[in-house]
């Protein structure tokens, strides 16, 4: 990969998040998809799957998400992977996620606050 193409890339990932700002979501994801097209990082699919679910699109939101979430160790993306799982009624998969999120940061309130709301059930 050359460097226009990741300079295109960032570009692409830049104007999603300023369409982010205003509130865009739907033009967002489809920068942020263009953008993963050329090159893929962990902080656009992250984005994008955020973008989808706060759309509504949760089942669209997994494979951002889960993408991101092997590419980087962060916890962000792993996290919103276990609040989509839930949201989704895929409880195995939400525990699943909740608790490599808390693997990676062992305070993440959003991985504690899905495993305690799973525990309830029980």
């Amino acid at each position: 990969m050359d460097c226009p193409d990741i300079e295109r890339s960032s570009d692409l990932f830049q104007q999603a998040r300023a369409l982010i700002d205003l509130n865009r979501l739907e033009e967002a994801v489809a920068l942020l998809e263009e953008s993963n097209r050329i090159f893929p990082h962990f902080k656009a699919l992250e984005l994008q799957g955020e973008c989808l679910a706060n759309l509504g699109r949760k089942q669209e939101a997994i494979i951002p998400l889960a993408a991101a979430s092997g590419l980087n160790k962060g916890v962000r993306a792993t996290s919103l992977l276990a609040e989509v799982f839930l949201t989704l009624g895929e409880e195995d998969k939400a525990l699943d996620a909740a608790e490599e999120a808390l693997r990676r940061d062992p305070n993440n309130r959003k991985a504690k606050g899905i495993i305690a709301s799973l525990s309830l059930k029980d």
